[in-house]
């Protein structure tokens, strides 16, 4: 993301999708090693020609492997607007939550589709006032227009209750399978929100998230 200065306040972001999954390396199966069957020859004479053969063929498919060129990679047009105001107002937030501002909105456009399905990291730096007392939220939403009229459809929900040490704030999560058109904008909208004295949501390294239209955030006395 651009580093975006507002009212002598500095905002930045750092966006990654479809991450995969780290999978485990694979072990030896000594099955694979029992299956091989040895073809032993009795007449030496044919097998150069067997192995010069199997040679070249290899030789073919090696060469043809690369030979096919990627397609076109497509373009993310990216806008990044700080104090929005004209992002929607937090869909179903949490009952202890107080005072929810819109902090960051992040619109996506692609010029080509493509598949969201994996792991997501979206992470934000804010100045020092928007931190102070905070939980924040993350909401994906997917806009559209019908009739003149914008429409925000809520695909998703993220939330974050540990304060940051630092200026950072980083959701991580596994979004939704969903084929993301080329004329679709789907936003990001991250809320900074206060919580009633003496309540202690439940700590938690990773963002809770859920796929549904409401929040599930999890609270404990």
């Amino acid at each position: 993301c651009p580093l975006v200065q507002l009212l002598n306040q500095e905002f930045n972001c750092n966006l990654a999708f479809n991450i995969p999954a780290a999978s485990p390396s694979p072990s030896g199966s000594p099955g694979a090693t029992s299956t091989a069957k040895p073809t032993a020859s009795p007449t030496p004479t044919p097998q150069p020609s067997a192995s010069s053969d199997s040679d070249d063929s290899g030789d073919d498919n090696s060469d043809d492997t690369p030979t096919p060129a990627p397609g076109p990679l497509g373009m993310m047009t990216m806008q990044m607007e700080p104090l929005p105001k004209d992002m929607p107002a937090m869909t179903n937030p949490s009952p202890i939550y107080m005072h929810i501002t819109p902090l960051v909105a992040i619109r996506l456009q692609s010029n080509t589709d493509f598949q969201l399905n994996g792991g997501a990291s979206v992470q934000y730096t804010l100045p020092g006032p928007q931190l102070a007392g905070r939980v924040f939220a993350l909401q994906l939403y997917n806009e559209s227009l019908l009739r003149g009229k914008r429409i925000d459809q809520l695909i998703a929900t993220y939330s974050k209750f540990t304060t940051p040490q630092s200026n950072t704030i980083q959701f991580q999560f596994t979004t939704p399978r969903i084929t993301v058109r080329h004329s679709q904008i789907w936003l990001l909208a991250m809320y900074g929100a206060q919580i009633p004295p003496g309540t202690t949501p439940t700590p938690s390294p990773t963002p809770s998230s859920s796929a549904s239209p409401s929040p599930s955030p999890g609270t404990s006395p």
